[in-house]
């Protein structure tokens, strides 16, 4: 990966990345490519801001999630 910066969730798609999503109560995790980060966030938002409005699917918790950018996978 290049040294961009992914501030918003806006950029995922901008460098073709994917945004893994780490629950740090349960360690739960999810993958979502950049069109599923745009239907879950329509209008650009910092990463930050981002995780607190995200539940875990596993165990409930509501803003308890890191959202980091992983290499995407092959489609």
């Amino acid at each position: 990966m290049s040294t961009a910066r992914i501030e918003t969730t806006a950029c995922f798609g901008r460098y073709r990345v994917d945004a893994m999503i780490r629950c740090t109560v349960c360690r739960h995790t999810a993958r979502a490519t950049p069109p599923e980060l745009r239907q879950m966030f329509p209008y650009p938002l910092r990463l930050q801001t981002a995780a607190h409005l995200l539940r875990c699917s596993e165990c409930g918790a509501k803003g308890q999630v890191h959202i980091a950018p992983v290499p995407a996978q092959a489609r």
